[in-house]
């Protein structure tokens, strides 16, 4: 967890999230709702990483999520350390449609647990605005097993649960912080902004 201090005051602390799941189960759709408050029908985007920041409020402080996508990548797994590197969250996303979409992210869980092992692991269904073909008994059962702290279903589509998603991510990460803080009784992560920042910088210019 980073704690990033803005010059004018807009952002109090930083956190980085990361798409992860199965190819056409509505990730990047998710990610231009977080960024744009849109839905594109077709997201024909150019191969590799992208991210999107937004400001949340939480409790009075102003929160930075920077969400990554795939952008296609994962269809030929050849998702980098990089990409996982200081992740706060990883959003394991299913199509509610397909349930062999949830049954294969147990695989993604194994990246996320090898590569980002103190991270939040959030469960999101996406393309409720469907026919549900996945029993909410397994989506539970699987979110059990893999310890996953948050789950919720969304629609991309029509933008139902996105908001509330990412508030309730917000405010995860901000209670976590802040108990760590009390643990620790001194400011938090001061080096660690640093390589945050080094390590975006280097996926930003690639």
């Amino acid at each position: 967890m980073a704690r990033n201090v803005n010059k004018q005051g807009t952002s109090n602390f930083c956190f980085k999230l990361i798409l992860l799941g199965d190819y056409n189960v509505g990730k990047t759709s998710i990610f231009c709702r977080f960024g744009d408050n849109e839905f594109k029908e077709n997201t024909n985007l150019t191969v590799g990483t992208d991210n999107r920041k937004k400001i949340i409020e939480v409790g009075g402080q102003n929160v930075t999520l920077i969400l990554w996508d795939t952008v296609g990548t994962e269809r030929f797994r050849t998702l980098t350390r990089n990409y996982f590197r200081n992740a706060h969250a990883c959003l394991l996303v299913f199509s509610c449609d397909e349930p062999d979409t949830l049954t294969s992210l147990s695989q993604w869980v194994v990246d996320a647990d090898n590569f980002a092992e103190k991270s939040l692991k959030v469960l999101i269904g996406n393309k409720i605005d469907l026919k549900c073909s996945t029993a909410q008994e397994k989506v539970n059962a699987f979110a059990h097993h893999h310890d996953c702290d948050i789950v919720f279903n969304v629609s991309a589509k029509t933008g139902e649960g996105i908001t509330e998603v990412f508030q309730t991510i917000a405010k995860k990460l901000m209670q976590q912080n802040n108990q760590v803080q009390l643990q620790r009784n001194q400011p938090l992560f001061e080096k660690d902004i640093h390589q945050l920042d080094s390590e975006e910088a280097k996926l930003n210019c690639c």
